[in-house]
C-alpha cells in the first residue's frame, strides 16, 4: 500500500501525521504534516505520495508531536 492509500482510510482531518522516511541513508528522515494540509495539497508530504507504506505506530514515542506515525520507503 503507498501513502497516498493509506491517508485515504484516515477519518480525522485534524490528525497529525509524522513520515518516518527510509531512503536507505545512514539515519531515517522525518516529515510532520496535517491531514488536512495534506488533502489541500498545501504540504510537502504530497511528494511521497507514491511511497511504500513499512509500518505504522500509534503510540508517539518520538519528541515530534503526531497522532500516527507512518514508515515509508521509496518504491
Amino acid at each position: 500500500m503507498t501513502t497516498q492509500e493509506l491517508l485515504t482510510y484516515i477519518q480525522d482531518e485534524e490528525a497529525r501525521i509524522l513520515l518516518e522516511i527510509d531512503e536507505d541513508k545512514e539515519d531515517y528522515q522525518y516529515y510532520s504534516f496535517w491531514l488536512s494540509d495534506y488533502r489541500e495539497k498545501c504540504t510537502n508530504a504530497v511528494k511521497y505520495k507514491d511511497y511504500l507504506v513499512t509500518g505504522i505506530l500509534f503510540d508517539n514515542i518520538l519528541e515530534e508531536p503526531s497522532d500516527i506515525t507512518i514508515q515509508i520507503k521509496k518504491i
